[in-house]
């Protein structure tokens, strides 16, 4: 068994593999680390491929399914034969599913997130996008992303990892962080998901509106291998916006 080294790591603020240490969703600060990849390894395990944050495209520019209502929804696949089932972590109150579920390759399964949030501004959204990156389960080769669908507001957070960083250790389920309907609506205002050895992947948001719903995992022997949002169009100016709402994971034989 090889030992992690603890000197490789180190606190970074540049693009690389960005791994959560959060001990819990209310006590995190956030931290981010490099690790070197030779000494993640354990009992064998493949790490994954590192690979840079990509550059999303602003909702309005490749607004593919529904035209120009500020949602973006990429075209859908469905080329897997090992789909298990999906869990709802939350429906939300507003806003329509997306069309359906898109799915990461076949033989790929999800092991890391980025967050779309946009912070105290007047009329708060809160979460407008949640994107999953896809690892091949055999070989830890990055596979591309899935988003399903997301909104116009807000920043992209820089990306979130399980932890160890390997093949072995994909995301499993998850927890939505939801204000109730009055006042300022924004529907969803964070999101935390779970690796399969318990660590939590989460990034604290500047919006402290909302409560957890409560933890929903997949099946045993599945793991998160897609995802489908809810999406409540741009109301229109002066109206209230929420943005993103509910969230489904696919769970796929792992």
């Amino acid at each position: 068994m090889k030992k992690i080294n603890s000197t490789a790591i180190k606190n970074v603020f540049s693009r690389g593999t960005l791994l959560s240490l959060c001990l819990s969703a209310f006590f995190s600060i956030g931290c981010e680390t490099e690790i070197e990849e030779e000494n993640i390894l354990e009992d064998d395990s493949i790490a994954l491929e590192e690979v840079a944050d990509e550059d999303i495209p602003p909702a309005t520019d490749i607004d593919q399914n529904i035209s120009g209502n500020g949602i973006t929804e990429k075209g859908c696949r469905i080329d897997r034969n090992d789909y298990d089932r999906s869990i709802t972590v939350s429906e939300g109150y507003w806003g329509t599913w997306a069309s359906c579920t898109e799915f990461c390759p076949a033989n790929s399964f999800a092991y890391s997130m980025r967050l779309k949030v946009e912070g105290p501004n007047g009329d708060n959204t809160g979460l407008n996008g949640v994107i999953l990156k896809c690892y091949n389960k055999s070989n830890g080769r990055y596979q591309g992303y899935v988003n399903s669908r997301y909104s116009r507001w807000g920043s992209w957070y820089r990306t979130v990892t399980t932890l160890p960083y390997t093949v072995s250790n994909p995301i499993v389920g998850g927890n939505i962080k939801l204000k109730n309907p009055g006042g300022d609506d924004m529907g969803a205002t964070n999101l935390m998901l779970t690796s399969k050895n318990g660590n939590s992947l989460f990034h604290p948001v500047p919006l402290p509106y909302g409560n957890f719903q409560g933890f929903r995992s997949c099946p045993a022997k599945t793991a998160v291998c897609g995802i489908r949002t809810r999406i409540e169009r741009p109301q229109g100016p002066g109206r209230d916006d929420t943005a993103l709402n509910g969230v489904q994971l696919a769970c796929c034989d792992f």
